[in-house]
Order: C-alpha cells, then sequence, then structure tokens
C-alpha cells in the first residue's frame, strides 16, 4: 500500500514538471516540486508518522512494563505473606504437639498419684483393722461404777434412767465425775458400741422408764449430744457433749425422713427406729446416755 502511494506521488509531480516551462518556476497559485523533492518531503512525513507511531507504542509497553512489575511485586509480597503463614502454621502445630505431650504427662502423673492415693486408702484401711485388734486385745479400761466397758468404741457408757430435758440431762451427766459428758455418735464404732449397750439395758424391766407416752415408733428412747448449731434454728447438727465442746457430725445415721424439724432440735436414738436418730423437741424429758 505505501508503494503504491508513493508511486502515485511521483506520477504527480511527473506531471507537474511537464507542465512547467522550467525544471523549477513558481506559479501564480502554489509551488511546483521536483521529483526528488517530493520524494524527500514524502519520506520526512512517512518517517514524522511512523516516530510518532514509536512513540506511542513505546508508551505502551513502557505503560505494561510498570503494571507487569508492579503485579510481580505483589506475587511476591503474597508469596511472602504466605511463606510466613505456613511458619506460623507449623509453630502452631509445635505447639499443639508440645501441649498434647504435656497433656499426656499429666496424665500420668494423675494416674501415678491415684495409685498411690488407692495405696495409702489401703494402708489406712489396715492400719484401722490392726487398732480394732489391737484394741479387742486390750484388758477392759476401767470404768466408774455404773458404767460399762465397751471395746467396739474403748469407751464407758452409763444409761441414766432420770427423765429430763436435753440441757438438765447435759448437766446431768456432767455432775456424774471429771470427764463425764452426754454421749456423741462420732463413729459407726460408737453407734455399734451405743446400740449393742442399749439392747442389753433395755432388757432390763427398769427401762420402761426410757417409755415416751404416745410416742408413734414405740420403744425406749435416750437423749445424745447431739444438737443444732443454733438452737433456734433447724438444720446443721453438731455434738455438744459439753457446753464449750461443739463437733461436726462426719458420721450420721438418720432415721428415714429425719431430721424433720418442726420446731425440733435435739437428737435421741430410738429403738423403735432400730436405734437410728431422730429430732425431736428438747424440752422432752426421757433417759439419757453418759460416756467417759
Amino acid at each position: 500500500m505505501r508503494l503504491l502511494l508513493f508511486s502515485a506521488l511521483l506520477m504527480v509531480c511527473a506531471a507537474k514538471v511537464d507542465s512547467s516551462t522550467n525544471a523549477t518556476k513558481v506559479g501564480q497559485r502554489g509551488q511546483v516540486c521536483d521529483l526528488s523533492e517530493c520524494s524527500s518531503r514524502f519520506l520526512r512525513a512517512k518517517f514524522s508518522s511512523t516516530e510518532t507511531d514509536l512513540e506511542v507504542l513505546s508508551n505502551r509497553i513502557q505503560t505494561h512494563t510498570e503494571k507487569i512489575q508492579a503485579q510481580g511485586q505483589q506475587i511476591q509480597a503474597q508469596e511472602q505473606q504466605n511463606r510466613a503463614q505456613e511458619q506460623h502454621n507449623r509453630a502452631q502445630e509445635q505447639q499443639i504437639q508440645a501441649q498434647g505431650q504435656q497433656n499426656r504427662d499429666q496424665g500420668q502423673q494423675n494416674r501415678a498419684q491415684g495409685q498411690q492415693i488407692q495405696a495409702q486408702g489401703q494402708q489406712i484401711e489396715s492400719l484401722k483393722r490392726q487398732i480394732e485388734i489391737i484394741q479387742k486385745q486390750l484388758p477392759p479400761k476401767p470404768c466408774p461404777f455404773g458404767f460399762e466397758f465397751m471395746p467396739e468404741s474403748h469407751q464407758c457408757l452409763k444409761l441414766d434412767l432420770r427423765r429430763l430435758s436435753w440441757n438438765n440431762a447435759r448437766e446431768a451427766c456432767r455432775r456424774l465425775g471429771p470427764g463425764v459428758k452426754m454421749v456423741a455418735i462420732t463413729n459407726i464404732a460408737k453407734q455399734r458400741a451405743v446400740t449393742r449397750y442399749l439392747q442389753n439395758e433395755f432388757i432390763k424391766p427398769q427401762s420402761s422408764a426410757c417409755h415416751v407416752s404416745g410416742w408413734p415408733q414405740g420403744g425406749r428412747i435416750v437423749w445424745t449430744s447431739g444438737q443444732t448449731k443454733d438452737p433456734s434454728r433447724c438444720g446443721n447438727y453438731v455434738w455438744k457433749p459439753t457446753p464449750r465442746a461443739e463437733i461436726g457430725l462426719t458420721y450420721t445415721n438418720w432415721n428415714p425422713g429425719q431430721p424433720s424439724c418442726g420446731g425440733e432440735h435435739c437428737l435421741q436414738v430410738v429403738s423403735g427406729m432400730e436405734y437410728r436418730w431422730n429430732d425431736c423437741t428438747c424440752t422432752v424429758e426421757t433417759c439419757f446416755v453418759c460416756e467417759i
């Protein structure tokens, strides 16, 4: 296409040369060029256009190059972030593995401690049995007159047939002699001793004094040193063998449904309840058991 345009331009220039009288004349309305001049003008115009096109193309290439470089930098930054995230993930995995190992180690320690506690519990039970055997082999403890030695609990008990209120019964025990106090059933060994002692005593005719008329459960009733911590409020029973002593209940033998409260704040043992415990109004007068 460019060659055709160049040929046409040459033809126009040749026509203009023939029409003129000389090789170069200036006409009235324009200039007439020879073949070399027309060729030179055409080439300058063409080169100028080409340079412009090249400059535009170069600018486009430069713009695309800058975009590509920017994208490359973004890709590098993203790769660095990915590598950092991978390192963070590996660190977390290592922490999780370390924590898992710590948990396993702690579990082994807990199992070892559990085995030690179990072994200690077995040793304690064995010692208790040995103590019981030794206590049974001990000679009877010398008890004051009217008291009976109970090897189960290694104590002396006395059933007092006087009918007194709870407060008066505790004071009566204290007046029997030094160290005498109203009985506190603090463990199962004492419960067994009190039960066996009362079973033997209630066979005797004089034990009828311990019967409270109108009692729905029947049988004999005796006071113990059990009372609510606050005598004016229900619940929270303790042993009060003396006015200045309080012992928490670590062992209980309540009859089902007891303590029932309702203004009842003192603890008694009832034969009609299979020698289990019952709460009762502290002003009721009945027999009581003292110990030393």
